[in-house]
């Protein structure tokens, strides 16, 4: 071992205690980082080559930082229902948010996403922007499966590059009436009275631009077991409109049997029937079907006959008003749903949850994003729940999984750490000096 020698290890050294010091530096600045995830230099012997094979060659130390991608912070309730912490292995899906250069206001989008480069991160603290993508606080829009009605399941695609941004609709979003065409009538008819008694039920149904309507049916006992019903009058703000015409609006009734068993349980008609037609004053046709639960499943209304006492118990009905849009969140199946005045519901994207077979692998930006690299493995895009990706716990965030006390600590001994490397070149030098020195 030369002079010259000692001084390279000491560099070495100082050279990987600098790193060990940066990433302390960059954890204690990150401690309340939303997702941060902790950096660790792991130090490992250099070893020096030698031509003759001896005991001991030294060589130094050098340094490697990596980041703990793997391991889960606390996860702390917030306020908002956009925010989403991952319980589990999972990353959301994000891309980078860029502004259209000239676009004005009032010029449409003034921003995009860069879907060509995705990334995935654990930071889920998502808000709209003006151009409504949820994006988070470091720049990045999420990404998902689109959603096209609330009851239907996005197909999983197992590809980064197949899912889009999810864009909502703004503050003064609306959804457009929608007429009723179904009504799952639950009412129970005397078991017993005389034939011709009449019983009325109305149903509060809606045309296409979302108005109000009361159409009422009337049910007649024919026989035992046996009734007759269908449409008779349309209440419209407060005018009943009955007969065949009525001035400009109109009721067409269509009778329908409905029979039911002894035990008073309907026997048909088998699915659902019109019972007439209505003609509102401003054109509308209503003409929903009556479902009366000959075949439906636990739990949904259905007529019956029992007693000897009318009764309405539950009426069902797919038709709304125009509703204004009161809330925004992600469910903890991943929709990203958005919430009406007229208690409807409109699932707009599903978020998936992306996992690597080697999570410490990924290449770490600016953000608290990671890209997929040679070392990571390909990434598994799989729905919440499924596949080892873990859950979505809604109004919370992943702190940072940075302890203030182990980084104070270790500061402490990557100063020492350091002191004692300049040590030996500072000693190092003087060595070398002495031996100049003998030379003259």
């Amino acid at each position: 071992m030369t002079i010259i020698g000692s001084l390279i290890h000491g560099v070495t050294g100082v050279d990987a205690q600098s790193r060990s010091f940066g990433a302390v530096s960059d954890n204690i600045a990150n401690s309340t980082t939303v997702g941060y995830k902790t950096q660790r230099a792991e130090f490992s012997t250099l070893y020096t080559p030698r031509q003759v094979p001896v005991q001991y060659a030294p060589g130094g130390v050098r340094a490697q930082v990596t980041q703990r991608v793997d391991k889960e912070g606390l996860v702390q309730a917030t306020e908002s229902r956009t925010d989403a912490a991952v319980l589990g292995r999972g990353f959301f899906a994000v891309a980078q948010v860029e502004d259209i250069i000239g676009a004005g206001a009032g010029a449409g989008d003034r921003t995009r996403v860069d879907t060509d480069n995705p990334g995935v991160t654990r930071a889920g603290s998502f808000r709209p922007n003006r151009d409504g993508f949820l994006v988070n606080t470091a720049g990045y829009a999420l990404l998902g499966l689109p959603v096209n009605t609330p009851d239907q399941n996005a197909a999983v695609q197992r590809t980064l590059n197949g899912l889009t941004p999810v864009r909502v609709q703004g503050i003064a979003a609306t959804i457009p009436g929608q007429a009723t065409t179904e009504v799952q009538l639950g009412i129970n008819l005397p078991a017993s009275g005389d034939i011709g008694a009449t019983q009325d039920v109305t149903v509060p149904v809606y045309d296409a631009q979302g108005n109000t309507y009361g159409a009422t049916y009337r049910f007649t006992r024919v026989a035992a077991n046996t009734w007759s019903g269908q449409a008779v009058s349309l209440d419209t703000s407060g005018q009943t409109v009955s007969g065949t015409t009525s001035g400009t609006a109109q009721v067409v009734p269509t009778p329908v049997t409905v029979r039911f068993s002894s035990l008073g349980e309907p026997l048909e008609p088998a699915g659902a029937v019109s019972l007439g037609s209505f003609i509102a004053p401003n054109g509308a046709v209503l003409s929903p079907r009556i479902n009366f639960g000959t075949n439906t499943v636990s739990g949904q209304p259905k007529t019956v006959q029992l007693g000897d006492t009318f009764g309405v118990v539950q009426i069902n009905q797919n038709g709304y008003r125009e509703g204004n849009r009161i809330g925004l969140e992600i469910t903890p199946e991943g929709y990203v749903r958005e919430t009406y005045d007229n208690n409807q519901i409109r699932d707009i994207a599903r978020v998936p949850l992306v996992t690597f077979q080697n999570p410490i692998g990924l290449e770490a930006r600016s953000g608290n994003v990671w890209l997929q690299s040679t070392t990571s493995g390909v990434p598994l895009v799989n729905t919440p729940g499924n596949g080892g990706a873990g859950r979505i716990q809604p109004s919370a965030l992943e702190s940072s999984t940075v302890d203030l006390a182990d980084e104070f600590s270790t500061m402490i001994i990557t100063q020492r750490a350091y002191t004692a490397s300049t040590k030996i070149i500072t000693t190092a030098d003087e060595m070398y000096q002495e031996v100049v020195r003998l030379a003259r």
